[in-house]
């Protein structure tokens, strides 16, 4: 009898998994078709603006952007749509088998088409781009989990400041990592964890200080991340409304006192939502609440199930530091006012993290060795380093002037766009 349902279930097991490797390669087949089904178009937005700047070889006019912002935005417009959205779907992919690899999951050919269409369904400039970072902050946190090395978590540091060059998103991620740094761990020193955690806490500024001198010597200001860019989130956030507003931050403060706080908080609005946070912490603290409890809502059912499944895995090496880049991704979106497309680029994760409730017999099965993993996840963070060096090499440009105008027009007398500058000045 036991011998009879022993072999019932092997021969249940092996039908199942026989079928999960037919919807895995249906899920492959999805993923080419979500390629050529969903390749938005272009469009010309201040990214692309300011980065037009940088293909010409001026200094962009003003500081509200990052310049590998810029400078993919810019590029974006350069080439075909198709081939663009077929770059970014695929790295994505590959980001998210490596990820898979790295956790050692069966369901990577499900998991890949998975976040390959949730992310081309909500596709958005730069948080597109923005997803591959975090997709391989994640597997090289996890990768530097299993094995705490200095020259592990220096590739880390490096991915990370990598991606502040593109959004500061990830600017204070470092400080959530390094206590996680710090735990022991079997076969390592404590000098060695000091190390680490010492890497995770300065390596990813580096990539800022180009940036920041480029802005002292425009504008002689300190300017270390997006000039304003959240200005109108911060004001938002302060005063405890949930969703984001249009139009300046400014009309937030008031009809009555507005010029004289605008006077008092100059070009940042950082002081007076201090001060209004200090003012009035219990509305503060519950418009936070709210705005954790709406993101999660937006982010269903992945939410949830990535939270069961990192409380499941709690245990497991890399688990902790997945758990803690959700948390802080969620964490310092809700500190200000939010809207739904500020957290897709975690959604790819989140579907990551999901899958691996998916039991092993069920799943198509590993795609990706955690060394071929390894080697992806290197080469996204090469890959960054590329653009990180061609954006800084862009904030050693000019500002834009007649007659340096006058000599690009030498060189190219039939550009549009130099012949409209020119035409404007």
């Amino acid at each position: 009898m036991r011998s009879a349902a022993s072999s019932a279930a092997r021969r249940l097991a092996d039908l199942l998994s026989a079928r999960s490797r037919a919807l895995g390669r249906l899920s492959i087949a999805a993923l080419a078709a979500a390629i050529l089904w969903r390749a938005p178009t272009p469009r010309l937005d201040r990214y692309a603006v300011a980065g037009r700047y940088l293909l010409h070889g001026f200094a962009a006019p003003d500081a509200r952007s990052l310049p590998a912002a810029r400078l993919v935005g810019a590029l974006r417009l350069a080439g075909p749509a198709r081939l663009y959205a077929a770059a970014d779907l695929l790295l994505l992919a590959l980001l998210v088998l490596a990820l898979e690899g790295e956790l050692e999951s069966g369901a990577a050919a499900w998991t890949a088409a998975a976040a390959a269409a949730v992310a081309a369904w909500h596709w958005s400039y730069p948080h597109d781009v923005l997803a591959l970072f975090v997709l391989a902050v994640a597997g090289l946190a996890v990768r530097r989990a299993r094995r705490p090395t200095p020259a592990r978590s220096l590739v880390l540091a490096l991915s990370i400041g990598s991606s502040l060059l593109l959004r500061s998103t990830l600017a204070f991620l470092p400080l959530v990592l390094a206590p996680l740094a710090l735990r022991g761990s079997p076969g390592v020193s404590k000098k060695t964890l000091r190390a680490n955690a010492l890497i995770l806490l300065l390596v990813p500024y580096l990539f800022l200080l180009p940036w920041i001198l480029s802005n002292w010597r425009l504008h002689r200001r300190f300017i270390p991340f997006e000039d304003g860019e959240a200005a109108a989130n911060v004001a938002a956030g302060a005063l405890g409304l949930v969703g984001t507003v249009e139009g300046p931050w400014q009309g937030l403060l008031g009809a009555d006192d507005s010029l004289r706080a605008m006077r008092r908080v100059g070009r940042s609005p950082v002081a007076w939502a201090a001060a209004q946070v200090a003012a009035h912490p219990l509305r503060y603290a519950g418009a936070c609440l709210a705005r954790l409890g709406l993101a999660l809502a937006w982010c269903l059912p992945f939410s949830l199930l990535a939270l069961w499944a990192l409380w499941r895995g709690r245990r497991r090496r890399g688990f902790a530091e997945l758990g803690a880049l959700c948390a802080y991704f969620l964490g310092v979106h809700c500190l200000m006012s939010i809207q739904r497309i500020y957290f897709y680029p975690l959604l790819p994760l989140l579907v990551v993290v999901s899958a691996t409730l998916i039991p092993p017999g069920l799943a198509p099965g590993a795609l990706l060795s955690p060394r071929s993993a390894g080697r992806v996840l290197l080469g996204a963070v090469l890959l960054g380093l590329v653009l990180s060096a061609f954006s800084a090499a862009a904030l050693t440009f000019p500002p834009v002037s007649a007659g340096a105008l006058d000599r690009a027009l030498a060189r190219r007398p039939a550009d549009a766009w130099l012949l409209t500058r020119r035409g404007a000045m």
